[in-house]
């Protein structure tokens, strides 16, 4: 039995194989513990496991070892690999010197071969070449003074030709220079013309806000004279309703009647049409309300009147540019587009009826800005020459309502 145990050792151990060991060993002390008692096996248990500790340790180091010996043998490998190649590349180029050295001198040789062969052929060539200066020679000798008269009338034309030529050449590049001026001076133009055309844009949107800013005010002025001259129209009437008013309390006085509950407060005839229906609180807030509208749409027309100056400038000659050369020069006008909503009405602010009206009187009723009072022209005031009856002293009702008459 134990001869099969030892086969069956592996010859390579683990820990795992430990491990089995340990659990076995734990087993048979089991049995024995089982059948001799605890203290068979209280002295030997120690050892066995000691034992089996230094097995596990020298186990672990075992394959340690084992794998830096599978390592190394990579190692070698790897590197015997590495002098194969390394072998077969020097035979490589061992060969392929071998084959350069070869195929040089066989160059060498063809070029030997062919300094030999040119060496020749000058020989030749100076050989011909001597033969020929001397027919040559004796060629020109033969050659009559015409000839010279006609080789002479030739370079003088060639002469002449590349006279012109130059001559032509400095006209050419005179020209181009010229031409990029001109290429420089329309560029500049261009530029110049699309900064106008912007600003010309931006200045055309500004006049159409303010011409529509204008329309809307002169709308609320229209609105406010409206109201205004319903206002007049009603208190054009007030002369009239107080004479009426003065006549009905002295009515009134001739009939005994307690008006003790009445004083400090103004009878108004609620079936008259022409009765005052406004403050002089209200009236004073629309007048100036008026007021400050038309100050408004002044200021409007004339910021729409420097626009247009400012239009009216931009249309002028730009400045242009003299060549001494051609004695030309190059100038280009700028007009810029007419705006539709620029109005020449805009100089003739002046003779504005709405504006004399907040300066002059308007029928018989004007605005004193500096008091805020609607006063009674004085020149529209009708002389009459009724006499007025001796009427009692008035109550502090009537005074009230004369000085309101007054007033107004």
């Amino acid at each position: 039995m134990a001869e099969e145990e030892h086969s069956s050792i592996p010859l390579e151990l683990t820990v795992v194989d430990v491990y089995k060991w340990a659990a076995e060993i734990g087993q048979e002390f089991e049995r024995l513990i089982d059948t001799f008692g605890a203290d068979s096996v209280t002295e030997l248990m120690p050892k066995v496991v000691r034992v089996l500790e230094q097995l596990e340790k020298l186990v672990d180091r075992d394959e340690k070892e084992h794998n830096e010996v599978s390592e190394l043998r990579l190692d070698v490998q790897r590197l015997q690999a590495m002098y194969l190649e390394k072998s077969e590349h020097n035979i490589r180029i061992q060969k392929d010197l071998e084959q350069v050295d070869e195929s040089w001198k066989e160059e060498a040789k063809e070029l030997l071969q062919t300094i030999s062969r040119l060496r020749e052929e000058n020989k030749q060539l100076n050989t011909a070449l001597s033969s020929y200066t001397k027919g040559q020679h004796a060629q020109a000798k033969e050659i009559s003074d015409s000839d010279f008269e006609v080789m002479a009338r030739l370079k003088e034309t060639v002469d002449r030709q590349r006279d012109t030529l130059r001559a032509k050449d400095m006209e050419i590049n005179q020209r181009n220079l010229e031409l990029e001026a001109l290429q420089s001076q329309v560029e500049r133009l261009a530029k110049v013309n699309h900064d106008l055309r912007r600003k010309q844009a931006i200045t055309q949107q500004q006049g159409k806000s303010l011409v529509e800013e204008k329309a809307h005010l002169q709308a609320s002025l229209q609105g406010k004279e409206q109201e205004i001259a319903a206002l007049k129209d009603r208190l054009g009437l007030k002369g009239d309703l107080g004479d009426q008013i003065i006549k009905e309390e002295l009515s009134d006085m001739t009939q005994p009647a307690d008006t003790s509950h009445m004083d400090g407060k103004l009878v108004i005839d609620l079936s008259d049409p022409d009765r005052p229906r406004f403050t002089m609180t209200e009236l004073r807030s629309v007048l100036q309300e008026k007021n400050e509208l038309k100050i408004r749409l002044m200021e409007v027309e004339d910021e729409l009147s420097k626009y247009k100056n400012k239009l009216t400038k931009s249309t002028q000659t730009l400045p242009g540019e003299v060549y001494p050369e051609t004695n030309t020069v190059w100038t280009q006008t700028y007009n810029p587009v007419e705006d539709p909503f620029m109005e020449s009405s805009v100089d003739n602010r002046d003779s504005d009826p709405d504006r004399e009206s907040c300066r002059s009187s308007e029928g018989s009723l004007y605005f004193d800005s500096d008091h805020f009072s609607l006063m009674r022209d004085p020149e529209s005031e009708e002389e009459t020459d009724t006499p007025v009856p001796d009427v009692p002293e008035p109550s502090p009702q009537q005074t009230q309502q004369e000085s309101g008459i007054k007033k107004l």
